[in-house]
């Protein structure tokens, strides 16, 4: 039946409460995983995916998934992002779109927008291999020139 949950044999309707998956905040929804209650990984592009995937083929490659591990009773999951960090994300699209560059720290998980500056520019050249890019386009940084976890720390985290 189309829309319906198979219940878990002791769990019932499974529920389990999200968090915002880039500030780690408490989400307002609430998810109900009946039996599907396990974390699938993919082998080739480590893409993860909770309950059974769609004919248990990952959504990005279509390779195989295999089951990772159960879902803890108690574990809130991953949701939609909250509405703090989809205006911090609107603010850095504006930026993006005024010729600034995304960015994002390997390190600390931080992100957010550089400004357009000539920084922005050398990475718009980069990206256009000679030629401004005009699209959005962004830079990996690391704790060695995050402006977040970095020596000279400027920001606070962006999420």
């Amino acid at each position: 039946m189309g829309g319906s949950i198979r219940l878990h044999p002791k769990l019932g309707l499974n529920p389990h409460m999200t968090v915002c998956p880039r500030c780690g905040k408490d989400g307002p929804e609430i998810v109900l995983l009946g039996a599907q209650n396990y974390i699938y990984t993919c082998p080739s592009c480590e893409a993860r995916s909770i309950g059974y995937p769609n004919f248990g083929k990952c959504p990005k490659c279509s390779s195989i998934m295999t089951r990772d591990r159960q879902i803890e009773e108690w574990e809130r999951l991953p949701g939609s992002i909250c509405d703090e960090c989809r205006q911090k994300q609107a603010a850095a699209e504006a930026v993006v779109k005024d010729g600034g560059v995304y960015w994002r720290c390997v390190d600390c998980k931080s992100s957010g927008a550089l400004r357009k500056c000539d920084y922005s520019e050398r990475v718009r050249l980069a990206h256009g291999k000679g030629t401004r890019y005009e699209g959005p386009c962004g830079v990996e940084l690391s704790k060695r020139d995050c402006p977040v976890c970095g020596p000279n720390k400027v920001v606070q985290g962006e999420g």
